[in-house]
Formats: structure tokens, C-alpha cells, sequence
């Protein structure tokens, strides 16, 4: 599961949010003011920022689609 920290709900949160609902992916959210930045844990894979963040669940959709469209 996906964990979303983030210091304050602003437009930043609001599109990586978007992003993970498109691709439908199980996560939650952690409001802490004490983070600097938004930040992204998957697993081990811990992410800072949201252009950061964006790259990361850009991958994760190419690695989506390519074992949804696999014909193995």
C-alpha cells in the first residue's frame, strides 16, 4: 500500500491523489506539519516532492500497463 505524507492539503496533494485514484492504486494519507514536503512511501521506495512523486507513479503506470498488456 501507498502511504502519502504531507505537511498541508494544497495543489500538490491534489494531483498526486488524482493520479493515484486514476491508476487504482490502494493507498492512504498521513497529515504531519513536521514534513517539509510531500512524500510517497511504496514498500522500501520512499519519494520526496511532487515532481518526484509524479515521475515515480509514471513508471509505476508503464510497469501497469505493460503486465496488463502482456501476452505472456
Amino acid at each position: 500500500m501507498i502511504t502519502i505524507t504531507y505537511p498541508k492539503a494544497d495543489a500538490d496533494l491534489e494531483r498526486v491523489l488524482e493520479k493515484i485514484k486514476d491508476l487504482s492504486l490502494a493507498h492512504k494519507t498521513v497529515a504531519s506539519p513536521a514534513t517539509a514536503e510531500i512524500q510517497l512511501e511504496d514498500g522500501i521506495t520512499k519519494v520526496q516532492g511532487e515532481a518526484a512523486i509524479q515521475a515515480y507513479l509514471e513508471k509505476l503506470e508503464g510497469e501497469l500497463d505493460q503486465w496488463y498488456y502482456c501476452s505472456c
